[in-house]
């Protein structure tokens, strides 16, 4: 099977052969105001507009951490396809899940369209 014809991404410096309009949408952004602490594997965010604290996982870290102008949602979900050689629909749910949790509870801020880079396309 060649790279174009398989659902999994290519590894990295491969050719990209999936298309999922999901991870083509660009990431939010975090926000700035947050204060972070890292805790091994974990992180947790604390929102001083709420008072509320958050408890990141390894892979929400991840996310948490590139949700930054310029990045789309398949930039991420390719690094930690790379990095972790996990299943490629277990990290597109995971990815969304994160960015679903950090909208629901106000710690991100729409993307700007315009300052998407194209990683992957040149």
């Amino acid at each position: 099977m060649s790279c174009q014809e398989s659902r999994q991404p290519a590894r990295e410096k491969d050719c990209i052969p999936w298309y999922d309009r999901r991870a083509d949408l660009i990431c939010p952004l975090a926000r700035q105001d947050l204060i972070v602490q890292h805790l091994d594997d974990e992180a947790v965010l604390f929102d001083p507009c709420t008072g509320s604290t958050f408890r990141l996982n390894r892979t929400a870290i991840y996310v948490w951490q590139h949700c930054k102008p310029g990045y789309r949602i398949q930039d991420i979900v390719q690094a930690i396809f790379n990095k972790y050689d996990a299943d490629f629909d277990k990290v597109l749910d995971d990815v969304e899940q994160a960015i679903a949790f950090f909208a629901e509870n106000g710690l991100i801020l729409p993307a700007d369209q315009s300052m998407v880079h194209d990683t992957f396309h040149g």
